[in-house]
């Protein structure tokens, strides 16, 4: 498929302001309009289980019959947009961003529909003419669930690069007396918290490094207990631009995805080691799916055990000694290799490499 063409973007995922879905959706989107695609959108907006499933019903049922490519934000109980894509016969590049069993994972309410979910999925994913998915673990387990041979790109989501490197935003970074190391995000065993305040807890951790903690979640009365105790110090949910600079000021900071929950080996780079790398921040994080592919291949990139206690201590040591001009490299090296541009020519590249018999040449007039 060659520019001038044009694309609907389509998700039945709300896109709601400032939501990840929406970053990535307007990431994608602006990028292939970059690169001369017409795109045109059906995005969901409202949030509530039904609220605005109608209208983006009826929306997409009046716009997929105008685009020569269908692009799709998988949902795993969007099966109408697959179906009017091929009835349409239009191709439909899939977007798989998280596995098939998430639903039921987060919503075991419905696990009585379980067999019907997963049918709607393996319809789904079966129709794309193309799937892009956000790991390869998460490719290898669509492939699974498909059973055909439908290609699968890998493409990393990115992010949008800071204003300003390290040297320059140094008057964002909160004035503190002693280092610290910063954990920021959802506050879960999942994310491997509760490995970390043991890390924190023990004999190894460094003297005179303070661990401090942004965000929410169900384990925030756990950190409020270890704050009181003055064991750590938490800042509650934080704005993105000061968040900025406690990254910025962080010895480094801390993505400790929990290694004995399954879906965590499979679901790629967590979006705060990319904006951690991209401010010139050191990682420390667990050494799982994609990520040292990502870690280990910058500057100080520190990969641990999270369940081994000193590990997790020698690596906020070690991230004391990173220069100045270290932390530079970390920036320029994130920014070149995890931009959103990046995801975007991956994705351009793919979209040409369609075959011209699927792929329908139909210029706008």
């Amino acid at each position: 498929m060659t520019p001038a063409q044009s694309i609907l973007s389509v998700s039945l995922e709300p896109a709601r302001p400032g939501s990840a879905a929406q970053t990535h959706l307007l990431a994608i989107a602006q990028g292939l309009t970059s690169h001369g695609y017409r795109v045109s959108t059906v995005w969901r907006q409202e949030d509530a289980a039904l609220a605005g499933v109608p209208g983006f019903a009826l929306s997409l049922l009046r716009q997929v019959r105008h685009a020569d490519l269908v692009y799709l934000r998988w949902h795993a109980l969007d099966a109408l947009t697959p179906t009017l894509s091929r009835l349409a016969r239009r191709p439909l590049v899939t977007e798989v961003n998280g596995l098939p069993d998430d639903l039921l994972s987060n919503r075991p309410g419905l696990s009585r529909l379980g067999p019907l979910i997963r049918a709607v999925n393996r319809y789904a994913l079966g129709q794309g003419t193309l799937l892009l998915c956000a790991s390869a673990g998460v490719a290898a387990r669509v492939r699974e669930v498909t059973g055909a041979d439908i290609p699968i790109v890998v493409v990393r989501s990115g992010a949008h690069p800071p204003s300003a490197g390290p040297e320059q935003a140094a008057s964002s970074v909160p004035h503190r007396e002693r280092p610290y190391v910063l954990y920021f995000g959802d506050l879960s065993t999942r994310q491997g918290l509760r490995h970390l305040l043991h890390a924190r807890m023990s004999d190894d951790w460094p003297v005179g490094v303070d661990l401090v903690v942004a965000g929410d979640g169900p384990l925030r009365p756990l950190v409020q207990q270890h704050a009181v105790r003055g064991e750590l110090d938490y800042l509650g949910r934080v704005a993105a631009a000061p968040l900025s600079g406690w990254i910025r000021g962080a010895t480094a900071t801390l993505s400790l995805q929990d290694p004995d929950l399954a879906r965590n080996a499979v679901m790629g780079v967590p979006l705060k080691v990319v904006e951690s790398l991209m401010l010139g921040t050191p990682v420390i994080a667990s050494a799982l799916s994609d990520v040292p592919d990502v870690v280990a291949g910058q500057p100080a990139g520190l990969l641990v055990d999270p369940r081994a206690e000193a590990e997790v201590c020698r690596a906020v040591r070690q991230s004391l000694l990173v220069t100045r001009e270290v932390r530079t490299q970390i920036a320029e090296r994130a920014r070149h290799d995890l931009s959103w541009e990046r995801a975007v020519e991956q994705t351009v590249a793919a979209i040409r490499s369609l075959p011209e018999r699927q792929a329908r040449s139909r210029t706008l007039r």
